[in-house]
This record gives C-alpha cells, sequence and structure tokens, in this order.
C-alpha cells in the first residue's frame, strides 16, 4: 500500500517484440531475418519493417469458349459421267417447224398463235393436226414443203446411219472371226496337232518357223477355197479348223497321187530297162542299164533318181 493508503500499481512494462520469427504476422526474406537477429542480439528492440503484403494477381475471367462454326465438308469428288449412249436410230428432234394458225374461240373472236408442228418418220400422217387451219393458201404450201424437206432430211440420215451400222457389224464381226481364230490355232497347238511355234511375232526368223509356215499355209488354202465357193454360190468357210482338216485332208490327196504317179513312172521306167534297153524310155543316160540274171523281176531293179 502507499503512505497514502492507496494500492501500489505496477508500472506498465513495454513488451519487447517477439523473438521468435515463426510468430512474426508477415513472411520475411532471408535478409530481412538477418536484420532482426542483429537488432535483437544488439538492443533487444526491433522495429518490423513495412512489408507490402502480396496481393493476389487478377486472374481475369475465362469467357466460355464461343461456338465455332462448323469445319466446311469438302465437296464430294465428281463422278465422272458415263459417256453418251451411241445413237440407236438417225437424229429426229430437230425436225419441227413453228407457224401460226387462226383460232376461234367461243365468241366467234379469232385470234392468232403459234404452235409447233414436228415430223415423226413412224407417222408422217401426224405432222398437221387435225384440228389445224391455215391462214392461207401460200402458208399451208410453204408447211407442206417444210414436211417434204424434213423427210428427205431424214431418209439421208437413215442411209447414213445404216451404211455406219453396217460398217461396224462388220469390223464387229471381224473381230471376233480374228479372235475365234486365235483360239482355234491356240487350242491346235496346245493339243499337238500343229507344232508350237519356237519364234515370237517380230522375232527375226518368224516367217520360217515350221509352225508359222503351216498356219499361213492353211489361211492360203481358206481364202483359196473360199474364193471358189463364192462363185458357187456356197457359204464361205469360216472355221479355222475346218480349213485346217480340209487342207490337212487335200495334202495327204496330193501326196498320194504323186507317189502314185511316181510308182507308174518307176514301173515303165524299169519295164524299159527289163527289155535290155541302156536308155530307156523315159530314163536317162546316166541310169543303170539292165544286167541280164542280176535281177529276179523289175521289182528289185535300183532306179537312181
Amino acid at each position: 500500500m502507499n503512505e497514502d493508503g492507496t494500492p501500489i500499481v505496477a508500472a506498465p512494462v513495454d513488451t519487447p517484440p517477439s523473438t521468435n520469427p515463426n510468430e512474426l504476422d508477415f513472411e520475411m526474406t532471408p535478409e530481412q531475418e538477418q536484420d532482426y537477429v542483429d537488432q535483437i542480439l544488439n538492443d533487444g528492440n526491433y522495429t518490423p519493417p513495412v512489408v507490402d503484403k502480396p496481393v493476389d494477381p487478377v486472374v481475369p475471367p475465362v469467357e466460355a469458349p464461343k461456338d465455332l462454326p462448323a469445319p466446311e465438308t469438302p465437296p464430294a469428288p465428281e463422278t465422272p459421267k458415263d459417256p453418251p449412249a451411241e445413237t440407236a436410230a438417225p437424229q429426229t428432234d430437230d425436225l419441227w417447224v413453228e407457224v401460226e394458225r387462226v383460232v376461234t374461240d367461243e365468241l366467234g373472236e379469232e385470234t392468232t398463235e403459234t404452235i409447233k408442228l414436228t415430223y415423226d418418220p413412224n407417222d408422217p400422217g401426224s405432222f398437221i393436226p387435225e384440228d389445224f387451219t391455215a391462214k392461207s393458201t401460200k402458208q399451208l404450201a410453204e408447211i407442206m414443203e417444210a414436211k417434204a424437206e424434213m423427210a428427205k432430211l431424214y431418209e439421208d440420215r437413215q442411209g447414213e446411219f445404216d451404211k455406219s451400222e453396217a460398217t461396224k457389224t462388220a469390223a464387229q464381226q471381224e473381230k471376233d472371226l480374228l479372235a475365234g481364230w486365235d483360239a482355234e490355232i491356240k487350242d491346235l497347238v496346245d493339243s499337238g496337232v500343229i507344232e508350237a511355234p519356237k519364234l515370237k511375232p517380230g522375232e527375226e526368223g518368224f516367217d520360217q518357223d515350221p509352225s508359222t509356215v503351216k498356219t499361213e499355209a492353211v489361211f492360203k488354202f481358206m481364202a483359196d477355197q473360199n474364193a471358189e465357193r463364192v462363185k458357187n454360190g456356197i457359204a464361205p468357210i469360216r472355221s479355222f479348223s475346218l480349213a485346217f482338216t480340209m487342207f490337212e485332208n487335200s495334202e495327204a490327196k496330193l501326196a498320194a497321187e504323186a507317189a502314185e504317179k511316181k510308182a507308174n513312172e518307176d514301173t515303165k521306167l524299169k519295164g524299159a530297162m527289163i527289155g535290155g534297153s541302156s536308155a530307156a524310155s523315159g530314163g536317162t543316160a546316166e541310169q543303170k542299164a539292165y544286167t541280164s540274171g542280176s535281177h529276179k523281176n523289175i521289182w528289185s531293179v535300183p532306179v537312181e533318181e
């Protein structure tokens, strides 16, 4: 108690700042921490430096992505158009003419209108409609003249068309015929009837290849036979195999005739030699003379060719 009876109050004591950096309400850099330690050790007083607290960076709001336009679909590649079909008949879409005609309505009033008259080769009578009334005799004559011109034009086109179709048909028939011959020759070669060619077309000596010579001989035989058949009104030979068989038979017949002729000549020659002549009829001076008793009969007489 004080002398005057009042209670003794302790004087306020300044509380030194905390010496524990972990109790500070802000973070210090290493330099600030060292400065803090030095001041505590020197005078026990420390005044924290004013440190601006870091401000959170302002993050701009992220906008929602806008709907992007759909990517353009590349155009599909054009499908190649089929070539136009070959015309199966002469052109007729331009066989028409425009004319004027008089039309009378229900009230008896006359008006003029333009109509198209189309020429149909399959129905020429339909060119002028039944209800058509010409404006004048001159107009009717002009219409009939136009019809005649279109009929003539179509006739010419039909002729050209038929000729073209005949050419196409003949060309196709020839193509098919050649293909058929190739197939027949291949079959004859594969079966061994005709010797397989040793050379290819274009190679030197191909024309003299036995297979080529045989094939060409058959074709020449076919051509000669067809020439005669056409003269006699007989259908020509179209099959190579048939021509080949006929050629082989003809060659065999010619060979038999030649052998028979030679045999007859040999017989005559031997008979003449047996008769004692050293220059037999039909023979030559180089032929050996017959020696009596050297041969039993004429078939054993040697005759040099």
